[in-house]
């Protein structure tokens, strides 16, 4: 049996982590944020932690080696035989050429780009009001976000089902849209 994987995309304040969460109660296959998953690895102090938390502190994207570890041993779980959904990863062309490598040749993958415009990104993150929420560093994030999710775009279009999701609206309209574009796709 082909497992699901679907793959969010957005910018910053897209509302992917929200939109994963839901989805995964509504469909039944685990949310894996990538972000969490490092996180998590890096308060554990172990090796691999260790390596992991010198590139968080820096801000760089954590090596691949180290994405795959962390990767590898939350999809061992049982709750993942099925499929899963996934949330931060992959960031770049390189990232999602390695990704694929990791994958069986039936799973189907669905990648869902939830779009934002960059206006509405700077007001959503500067209304949460966070520390690192500042202009200057917003229009940084989205300027990276741009120059990464481009190339990106256009590889996964190529790969899987490719979803777009308008993200200027509530809540429950997006995750409605997602489930109704979705339904096709998991109900074979």
């Amino acid at each position: 049996m082909p497992r699901s994987i679907i793959i969010f995309f957005g910018p910053p304040g897209s509302g992917k982590g929200t939109q994963t969460n839901l989805l995964a109660k509504k469909i039944k296959l685990p949310a894996i944020s990538m972000g969490a998953l490092l996180r998590q690895e890096a308060k554990a102090k172990s090796k691999m932690g260790r390596h992991i938390k010198k590139y968080m502190l820096l801000g760089k994207l954590v090596e691949i080696s180290l994405n795959d570890k962390a990767l590898k041993k939350r999809l061992a779980k049982k709750d993942a035989k099925h499929g899963f959904l996934l949330d931060g990863y992959p960031r770049n062309v390189d990232q999602l050429k390695h990704f694929l490598t990791l994958l069986k040749a039936k799973d189907k993958i669905i990648f869902v780009t939830i779009s934002l415009s960059d206006r509405q990104v700077m007001q959503r993150l500067l209304a949460r009001g966070r520390l690192d929420d500042k202009p200057h560093i917003i229009k940084k994030r989205i300027k990276d976000y741009h120059s990464w999710n481009d190339p990106l775009q256009k590889l996964a279009a190529k790969t899987g089902i490719d979803l777009k999701i308008n993200g200027n609206r509530p809540i429950d309209k997006i995750q409605k849209d997602i489930q109704a574009k979705l339904k096709p796709w998991l109900n074979d």
